[in-house]
């Protein structure tokens, strides 16, 4: 959990562990001491995105690839995103996670 309150940096530790290139890179007996703590390190979080935006763009992600014609509430979201981009309220990074599902525009 990134945002574990008691201990920030554990909470991006694990985070960072969790990812698939960082586990496969980790040696199999860093792997053996994680599955043999009590209780097991969990590998994958059982917590779910809290954010409405990743949720939005977590649908996108889903409706471009199915090749989906976008549904009026997604194209209003995509333009409001836009929109905030312009007038410098939307960060680099999101921006970055649209046009990889969008193109740019």
């Amino acid at each position: 959990p990134k945002k574990y309150v008691p201990n920030p940096i554990l909470g991006l530790w694990v985070a960072y562990v969790r990812r698939d290139h960082v586990r496969a890179a980790m040696d199999p007996s860093e792997k053996a001491a994680l599955d043999a703590m009590s209780p097991p390190f969990e590998w994958v979080s059982t917590r779910k995105c809290g954010s409405q935006w990743m949720l939005m763009l977590g649908q996108l992600k889903e409706d471009v690839a199915a090749g989906k014609e976008l549904p009026g509430e997604t194209r209003s979201w995509i333009d409001a995103q836009r929109i905030a981009r312009n007038e410098g309220r939307l960060s680099d990074t999101r921006y970055g996670y649209l046009q990889d599902e969008l193109g740019p525009g």
